[in-house]
């Protein structure tokens, strides 16, 4: 059974998780398109593709399937806080001799984790806080310390 939209896919009462609205756009997009439906006789996506064996793209898979409900995703333990994910990435910024702050800035500015490094784990630390939770930190940091 098909989808109508990605939103379709979530249980009800559950909300759409945050930072990703641009995939469901392309989602309901690429569902609307006449080839993706398999109408005006062009052959659906999922018949033309093939697996890695017959050396072309490996298969998508089943997009119909359901997705889990976004609020399952932080029931394994705590979560580390935009705080400490931004401590960690300026102290291994540090350690391999880069200007943490540039970095970070060319980081919330262009949004390319390359400027971050991977030492300690620390771009895909980063990658997992929105953009605008670290602007957050940083400017709630500087009202408390210089404005008040």
């Amino acid at each position: 059974m098909a989808l109508g939209t990605l939103a379709d896919a979530f249980p009800q009462g559950c909300s759409l998780p945050v930072g990703i609205s641009k995939l469901f756009r392309i989602w309901n997009a690429w569902n609307t398109l006449p080839f993706a439906s398999g109408c005006c006789g062009a052959v659906s996506w999922k018949k033309v593709a093939r697996t890695k064996r017959d050396g072309g793209v490996k298969s998508p898979g089943s997009p119909s399937r359901p997705l889990p409900c976004p609020k399952d995703f932080g029931s394994n333990g705590p979560q580390i806080q935009a705080k400490d994910i931004l401590e960690i990435v300026y102290k291994a910024l540090v350690e391999k001799g880069y200007n943490p702050v540039n970095q970070i800035v060319g980081y919330i500015m262009s949004g390319d984790p390359t400027y971050i490094t991977s030492h300690k784990n620390a771009r895909s630390l980063i990658m997992k806080v929105e953009r605008d939770e670290i602007l957050e930190v940083l400017f709630e940091n500087y009202i408390d310390t210089q404005l008040k």
